[in-house]
């Protein structure tokens, strides 16, 4: 019976004359056991092992596209990186060549009063009156501007000033919301840009008669007065030679010189520039308010 049992199993796997077997035609008998058509075992496979098995190949190809993504980030900040680092080496390149220049540039002088006469000629922006000083020529109220061309690409300035006060000039008395309002100063510029300014103010001890002017706080920053705009800070001086603004005060001359011990400006530009630098007398009032005088200045380049 045994015997009749097991040529029956036999039988049942036996290929038939293509090599598949009659009772299952998707499996083939091999040298190496049973396979299924597309060359595949299916012994002893389990249902459960075949889904762990996919669930493994998930998640492989999702760690593998993980790090694809991961790759090209890294990629992209690679590239990054380089731009950064070209850009680094090209502002590396453009201080060197700037610290090679200030290194070998000689300073040159632009302008320098009361060493150059001319700069108070009969006739021009400016005018000069003996015992006081240069001012402005004209006695409307606004600026009296000197442009001197620039005798190379410079990017440092260094200047010095000193000057005298005549009448109630008030500083930052007013609201200045940006560069175009000047107050009381005699001010240098390259191009539009503001290098230094000199304030002329006052202390107002009493309320005073200059008629276009009401009673004013004291006006220096420093001292109490209102303060001096963004575009201002750090680029100016402000100091007075009047100690009050009296009624009469408005034609006095104050023999007081101001700024002379103040240190120079010195400023560093941004890049080299070739900008005419200028120099501008900037009472804001009308002469017979208010004046200043300078008696003397010096503006150098490199």
């Amino acid at each position: 019976m045994q015997l009749l049992l097991l040529v029956l199993v036999a039988a049942a796997i036996v290929p038939t004359a293509c090599g598949v077997n009659a009772t299952h035609p998707h499996i083939y008998a091999t040298a190496d056991g049973l396979q299924f058509q597309d060359g595949t075992s299916p012994n002893p496979t389990s249902l459960a092992e075949l889904r762990n098995a996919s669930a493994r190949v998930a998640q492989v190809e999702t760690q593998q596209q993980a790090q694809l993504q991961e790759m090209q980030q890294l990629r992209a900040e690679l590239r990054q990186h380089s731009d950064s680092l070209r850009q680094l080496n090209a502002s590396i390149h453009v201080l060197q060549e700037q610290v090679a220049f200030q290194s070998t540039a000689p300073w040159t002088q632009v302008a320098q009063y009361p060493a150059g006469p001319t700069l108070c000629e009969t006739g021009g922006v400016w005018s000069y009156v003996p015992g006081k000083g240069c001012h402005k020529a004209s006695t409307a109220a606004g600026c009296a501007t000197r442009t001197f061309p620039a005798p190379h690409p410079y990017q440092q300035v260094f200047g010095r000033l000193t000057a005298f006060q005549q009448g109630c000039t008030d500083g930052f008395d007013r609201v200045y919301s940006n560069l175009s309002t000047i107050p009381d100063s005699v001010s240098f510029w390259a191009g539009d840009q503001l290098l230094w300014s000199y304030v002329i103010s006052h202390r107002n001890t009493l309320l005073h008669s200059c008629p276009s002017n009401g009673p004013d706080p004291i006006s220096c920053p420093a001292q109490g007065g209102l303060p001096a705009p963004p575009e201002y800070e750090g680029r100016f001086y402000c100091a007075t030679g009047a100690p009050g603004c009296s009624p009469g005060a408005c034609s006095n001359f104050f023999a007081t010189r101001l700024f002379g011990d103040e240190p120079p400006f010195f400023i560093q530009l941004p890049a080299l520039t070739t900008a005419d630098l200028q120099v501008r007398i900037c009472p804001n009032e009308i002469a017979s308010d208010e004046d200043i005088f300078v008696e003397s200045f010096l503006l150098v380049v490199r």
